[in-house]
């Protein structure tokens, strides 16, 4: 008899913000603004954000595709959390967050 695989799926409850944005960012990266609107408020989408850089499963990028360095993420995370307007950043998926994603 085979074992039914009782992994979380996009839109169950146990399926987190978290492994919402890494399963998004399988398509390819996306602007800040819209994985913000995964989470419920600015505080979880920071502290998210955060363990997922700290973990080193998502990387942010600057409107040019730069990546920024890990130092200046929680002052970035903190000014954009509050704004309504789009800065231009996008989150990438990092080889470990497409792995965790799998």
């Amino acid at each position: 008899m085979a074992v039914k695989d009782q992994s979380p799926t996009p839109g169950d409850p146990g399926w987190s913000p978290e492994l919402e944005t890494l399963d998004q960012l399988q398509a390819g990266d996306l602007p800040v603004a819209i994985v913000r609107r995964l989470f419920d408020d600015d505080n979880r989408f920071a502290r998210g954000v955060e363990a997922m850089r700290c973990d080193g499963q998502i990387q942010l990028l600057t409107a040019e595709g730069h990546a920024v360095p890990k130092w200046q993420w929680r002052e970035f995370l903190n000014t954009v959390a509050g704004q309504s307007e789009p800065s231009g950043h996008m989150l990438s998926m990092t080889m470990k967050g497409g792995r965790q994603i799998s």
